[in-house]
């Protein structure tokens, strides 16, 4: 405390208060007077774009997709990489078989978009009549994403192709 030097009197406070506002006053902060690209450490984003912004912050966001595996045709699947996590979500068509009817493989995630240990997420499907049936999801540490529980839609002795609807996130290691 022998740095601080004690207000003697009302005008020693009133004197600080005015330089205060004086050096605050809020003119100083209006975004008119901000010109150029305001860098990370002031607050901005260091970039001009939406894209840029993301990739400074860390959010780099990587859209592919996977190869269709067991009868299935990866119609839609987008993976979002952030600094550690990743988004998974979309849909495949699936022509189920006797010997795939049960578990499809949509597989061959990139190495920086597999998991540190196996997850599991949402996925259903959505018969003609609109009731949703869901389905397991497990994305594997090497990039498989695996569907089990799908019920074939048969038609006398061929099966009709399914669209299974999935969306989940995890963690990864940078």
């Amino acid at each position: 405390w022998t740095v601080w030097k004690g207000l003697t009197n009302e005008t020693d406070y009133e004197y600080v208060i005015t330089s205060l506002e004086d050096k605050l006053d809020s003119s100083d902060f209006t975004l008119t007077n901000i010109t150029g690209t305001l860098p990370i450490n002031k607050g901005g984003t260091g970039a001009t774009t939406a894209s840029g912004a993301l990739s400074n912050l860390g959010i780099a966001t990587t859209e592919y997709t996977p190869t269709g595996l067991n009868n299935c045709t990866v119609t839609g699947c987008k993976v979002y990489k952030t600094l550690d996590r990743v988004y998974l979500e979309g849909y495949i068509s699936v022509l189920p078989t006797s010997t795939s009817a049960h578990q499809v493989r949509a597989a061959n995630l990139p190495e920086a978009c597999r998991p540190t240990v196996n997850s599991r997420g949402l996925a259903y499907i959505k018969s003609n009549d609109n009731v949703v049936y869901p389905i397991a999801l497990e994305v594997t540490t090497t990039g498989n994403a695996i569907f089990t529980g799908i019920v074939g839609v048969q038609s006398g002795s061929s099966f009709s192709y399914q669209t299974v609807y999935f969306s989940t996130s995890y963690h990864v290691d940078n």
